[in-house]
């Protein structure tokens, strides 16, 4: 059994809804509207981690403009969302460490969970 991970596409909002155990009304933050849009956008990327076409994980990763205050020019990198089983722990390190890939070839150097 191969496991990989990949960027999330819009055919996975329904996977996903069913892998938190909400398959009516997903966490009130995310409408598929919302789903599709962050697929659109370059500070936002989706990760999902699938297993012969069934998913079992995803992260959500998304860069944030550098803050006025700071002295660095680099963008910010925060996991905005994260899961995966809970006896899955080696699933969320991959899902996280892709996040943190994507997030440095984006420029960002600070990052937050």
């Amino acid at each position: 059994m191969s496991q990989s991970i990949r960027k999330g596409t819009a055919g996975d909002f329904q996977n996903m809804k069913e892998l938190v155990g909400n398959t009516e009304k997903i966490m009130d933050e995310w409408s598929r509207e919302q789903w599709s849009s962050s697929l659109q956008r370059e500070d936002v990327e989706i990760f999902v981690a699938e297993e012969e076409g069934a998913i079992h994980g995803y992260a959500v990763v998304r860069l944030s403009k550098k803050d006025p205050a700071s002295f660095t020019e680099r963008p910010t990198a925060a996991i905005t969302h994260l899961c995966a089983p809970s006896c899955e722990s080696q699933l969320r390190q991959q899902l996280v460490q892709k996040c943190l890939s994507w997030a440095k070839q984006k420029g960002a150097t600070d990052f937050s969970l």
